[in-house]
């Protein structure tokens, strides 16, 4: 249905180092974008950020409804996406920044999954009863891959998996996973129209721990679901995001036994066909946000060996920049009180996404703001060697 719509090494550098360090990437400094966001709203999530660097897509909490709004920040201003109920929730971007798209549902129910392209409406599914609606978008825009969620848990109810193309109503069903599954969560895509990664949610554990995931990977009709790294009682395998050409995938493991209180963190990359874990030298913990497409910085949380926990740039095993360094690069000193996170990488490696938590609150939840930070490119010299970041233990 269509129609018209309105509207690496870990470096305990100063920020004066981190600076230096930028600048000798090939510019004399950063430009940075302070954002705040709309007045009596705050800060829901990032779902990311456009793969050429333009679009900002965000989610804000309304707290005098109850409910979420998407919004892109592009030229400067902030722009809605149509919603049709209470909730409306980022599920993918286009590469350009120019096409969107997302559900809008009350309480995650009832679910409309809209594309939006050019201030044109297209009505990709909608989801009646308890299902859920998850979705991914290929760069062109042209492509929407989704899963529905069964209504119940019962054993003749399974996960779809979905491909709609522009304009082409309605989706096509492309596979359906095993009874083992009884739920899709977040969908990445690349450029291909045939390819696509879901994490997706398996029933209970022998010792009766629900809710966990596993990656599965949709490559031209054929499902791969990727072994975990870790035999634990509870694994969570996530998804994070793909390259352009879907060469490289991806993501985090969070592990622990069932008397653990604590869980640990690995990162996992699917390469070629070959798995491995993703490791950067000086660093545990490590949880993988996003990832250039050519593969040569990356964005995560971690713990340094110097005890700092947080998020960071990544360009090599020797370069790695937390966020006050990034601002700190661009002339941005944190005040006392404030925090700031990186909440990824666009995929040409141009532009640093994050917020900053201002320590204090309003009426309407703690007060953020965002901020956008171009960062040159590393040199060939500094390029990622994913496969000297592959541990020896390798799967396929």
């Amino acid at each position: 249905m269509r129609d018209e719509s309105a509207d690496v090494r870990g470096m305990n550098t100063t920020p004066l180092i981190a600076a230096v360090l930028l600048a000798a990437t090939g510019s004399a400094s950063a430009q940075v974008e302070l954002i705040d966001l709309l007045p009596g709203y705050t800060l829901g999530g990032m779902h990311g950020l456009s793969a050429d660097g333009s679009t900002l897509a965000v989610d804000m909490f309304i707290n005098d409804s109850v409910a979420y709004d998407a919004y892109a920040w592009r030229g400067g201003a902030w722009g809605s996406l149509p919603r049709f109920d209470r909730f409306n929730n980022w599920q993918g971007i286009s590469g350009d920044g120019r096409t969107t798209l997302s559900v809008s549902s009350d309480w995650g129910q009832n679910g409309h999954l809209v594309r939006v392209e050019n201030g044109v409406r297209d009505r990709v599914t909608f989801a009646n009863g308890g299902r859920r609606i998850h979705g991914a978008l290929t760069r062109d825009g042209q492509t929407v891959f989704y899963s529905l969620q069964p209504e119940s848990f019962a054993s003749d109810q399974f996960v779809e998996l979905y491909r709609y193309r522009a304009d082409s109503f309605p989706g096509v069903l492309v596979a359906t996973l095993s009874d083992r599954f009884v739920g899709g969560g977040g969908l990445v895509a690349g450029d291909r129209d045939d390819l696509f990664a879901i994490e997706a949610q398996i029933e209970q554990s022998a010792l009766g721990v629900g809710g966990m995931t596993r990656a599965v990977i949709y490559d031209a009709g054929n499902l791969i679901e990727l072994p975990t790294l870790t035999n634990a009682d509870v694994v969570h395998f996530g998804v994070s995001a793909m390259t352009a050409d879907g060469s490289v995938v991806v993501g985090t493991e969070s592990s622990r036994g069932i008397d653990d209180s604590d869980a640990v963190y690995k990162s996992w990359i699917y390469r070629d066909g070959t798995l491995g874990e993703l490791t950067v030298a000086g660093f545990s913990q490590l949880s993988i946000l996003s990832i250039t497409d050519d593969a040569r910085a990356m964005v995560g949380s971690a713990m340094s060996d110097t005890g700092e926990y947080g998020s960071f740039l990544f360009y090599d095993a020797a370069r790695a920049y937390s966020a006050e360094q990034l601002l700190a690069g661009s002339g941005v000193t944190l005040g006392a009180g404030e925090h700031a996170s990186i909440g990824g990488i666009s995929a040409d490696g141009s532009t640093v996404y994050g917020a900053i938590l201002r320590g204090t609150s309003s009426q309407f939840g703690p007060d953020w703001t965002l901020f956008t930070v171009a960062v040159p490119a590393p040199g060939a010299a500094s390029a990622f060697a994913l496969a000297g970041l592959l541990a020896a233990r390798r799967r396929r």
